[in-house]
């Protein structure tokens, strides 16, 4: 499977893009994948992503900080039970952002400048995602872990979630 997608940024004229080819042996998979994208530096955005795109958009309210990541990675990917199990390991380089766009009224602030530099990362991830229909509740979990590799500088990142989704009448309260 074969899959690409770019864009073009009006206000800094940046190209940014994703490529990526994936073969699936049985239940495992192998991804090849290089980009060039502006991502968010937070692991959970912290507000809907409709409604900071609004609020940016027309009063210069935007509640993210931003990079301009440079990556390249391969990604085995097979289930585990119920859940998902992601290793992938690559080459990635961020870089600090300044502000080039103006929002209808108001101002943006800054962004802040949050490029690390040139790091080999490699990450473990296992994922169940609910998948529930009422009444049967269900439960989820992420756990993922993250080390990297700079010229100066090494680190280790773990991170963990859980959710879990009840019956109330004929829909679910997630938790």
């Amino acid at each position: 499977e074969f899959r690409a997608w770019g864009s073009y940024g009006t206000s800094d004229h940046r190209v940014t893009g994703r490529i990526g080819v994936e073969h699936t042996v049985g239940r495992a998979a192998v991804r090849l994948e290089a980009a060039r994208e502006v991502r968010e530096v937070g692991d959970e955005p912290l507000i809907a992503p409709l409604l900071n795109s609004l609020a940016a958009q027309e009063w210069g309210a935007d509640d993210g900080d931003y990079v301009l990541r440079d990556r390249v990675r391969m990604v085995l990917r097979r289930p585990a039970g119920s859940a998902l199990l992601e290793l992938s390991g690559g080459w990635e380089r961020t870089q600090s952002l300044a502000t080039r766009a103006a929002p209808v009224t108001g101002s943006y602030r800054p962004n802040p400048p949050l490029g690390a530099g040139a790091y080999w990362v490699a990450r473990l991830a296992l994922v169940r995602e609910p998948w529930a229909f009422p009444p049967a509740p269900e439960a989820g979990y992420a756990l993922r872990a993250e080390a990297g590799q700079g010229d100066s500088s090494r680190y280790v990142r773990l991170r963990g979630a859980a959710h879990v989704e009840l019956p109330l009448g004929r829909t679910a309260v997630r938790a």
